[in-house]
Formats: structure tokens, sequence, C-alpha cells
């Protein structure tokens, strides 16, 4: 919701406003689109004493208002936590979103003051309510793609090429390239190339063609290092993407005793929850 200009009868920590000054009062959005949600992970900066107080001992709260105008999406979140993330269903939310920011009393607070307040104030105090707002920040917006696309986000290291030697209904992979090469037949990349443009298909593509893929990618990675005694010089762009990926959830990653099944489901993130999700939406269609 757009944040209006309006007056209160009391001071409110508001940048724009030079009711407390100190006025700093921000945070700082990132939205990750996971294989479910959308994770709004934020971090709020906050340097008003009295504020904080409040907050730690529950007396107020964070409150983030979301809304999405074009899914008519609106739902207002609390925390007491600076660091924290919300998360929001897909489908929910798509195009622009508009995050807003406030601090609210949890409480009644009688005889209310902040520090730092305007001399305008001064000697002052003031009887709230529950709800009433003690600081606004100025809101932010993100664009919410409208659909999760694991195939998307891994063709920076494969793609999909038709070849005559490959017998319809085989795939067949290219690991010799900075990007995976997944060959199929002719009639089978024809028949791709119609799905992968229908809606709820995505994840099918998925389980039938990135996750198994993925599965020998990890296996070959696996017996490189083990062959050649972790001294592999300049590997592929594919090798160091999935290495990388896989090294930021566990640094020994290879060493441990994972298989490369369970490997490949945390990089695509529960692409078989996914693809259950989207044939039962599709049945109901």
């Amino acid at each position: 919701m757009k944040t209006k200009e309006r007056s209160y009868s009391h001071p409110v920590l508001n940048p724009d406003s030079d009711d407390v000054i100190p006025n700093k009062f921000e945070f700082k959005l990132e939205p990750i689109a996971t294989a479910d949600c959308y994770k709004l992970k934020y971090n709020i900066i906050l340097e008003n004493k009295t504020l904080t107080k409040l907050i730690t001992v529950g007396d107020a709260y964070f409150a983030l208002h979301v809304e999405c105008t074009r899914n008519f999406y609106r739902e207002l979140f609390r925390s007491t936590k600076n660091n924290d993330y919300i998360e929001i269903p897909f489908g929910e939310i798509e195009g622009t979103v508009e995050v807003s920011l406030f601090i609210c009393a949890a409480t009644n607070l009688n005889n209310y003051t902040i520090s730092d307040s305007h001399a305008d104030y001064e000697g002052l105090k003031f009887n709230l309510e529950q709800g009433d707002i003690l600081a606004i920040a100025r809101s932010l917006e993100f664009e919410a793609e409208k659909e999760y696309d694991s195939l998307q986000k891994m063709s920076s290291i494969m793609k999909i090429d038709e070849s005559d030697k490959v017998s319809p209904g085989f795939i067949v992979n290219d690991f010799a390239e900075d990007k995976i090469r997944i060959l199929l037949s002719r009639e089978d990349y024809q028949k791709y190339g119609t799905l992968k443009n229908l809606p709820n298909k995505n994840s099918a593509l998925i389980q039938s063609i990135t996750l198994p893929v993925l599965i020998e990618a990890i296996n070959t990675i696996k017996s490189q290092y083990i062959e050649e005694d972790q001294n592999i010089e300049c590997p592929p762009r594919w090798h160091r993407k999935i290495n990388q990926k896989l090294s930021l959830i566990d640094r020994n990653w290879i060493e441990k005793d994972i298989s490369s099944l369970e490997l490949a489901q945390i990089i695509l993130e529960n692409p078989f929850g996914r693809f259950l999700k989207d044939a039962l939406d599709f049945n109901e269609e």
C-alpha cells in the first residue's frame, strides 16, 4: 500500500519527517524464488533506542505489509526480528509487489515518549492504543515472476539439441563442452519444443530430462575427483557451477555419503514435489 503523508498526534519515526532525529529507519529486501513459494528475506535497520527497547520487551513489533494489486493480494506479517524472512506461496503474487514496513504498538502504551523527538514534543506524553503506528519506513518494490522454472535456472549449464544419431525415446549426454549437451532425436526434440511452451508442464520436463542428466553429471564429478586425486585442471563451466552450488551446502560434499540422486534433488529444489502438484492441478483443470 502506498504510504501517504498524514499527521499523527504523537511523534512517529519517519525518514521523511523531522518528528524524530536521527530518523533512520529502513530495510533491505531480497526476494528468492524457491520451488513452492517466494521467500522475502529482509534486513531492518533501526537505531532509535526507545523503539528498539519496546520491540525487545514485546511492547512493539515490526509490521511488513505485502501488496500485489494484480492478484488482489494483501497480507500483514508481524515480527520482532531485524533479520528474517517471510514466505508467500506461488500464485499469490505476480508482477509488481510492494512491501511496506512499520513499527506498531503491540499493547496500549501509556505516557509514551520517544528518544530524540522534536523539541515541539518536549515534556509531552501520549496514551497510545494497540496497533498505533510508531515508525514508518520507505516502501520497496520487486517484480515477482509468473512461475518458478528450474529448467531456466539450469540453462546456464545445460542445452538441449537434436541429433540424427539418437534413437527416439532416448537421451544422450555430452559433458565435453562448457555446457552439458543433452541430445534428443529429431522427433523427440520437436515434441519437447511443443511441450515446454505449455502451462503446467515444466515439472514433467524437469523429471524426464534435467534430473537424470544432473545425476549423471554429479556422478561424473565424483569419479573425476577420485581418479585424478582432486587435481582437475580447468574443468568445464557446468562442472564448476555444480561444484560451487553443492559446496555452498557442504564444502566436503564429495566425501560425504550422499547419493547423487539426493544431491540433484537439492539443486533442483524438490522437483518431484513440484511435479505432483502440477499434475494434480492439471488433472483438476
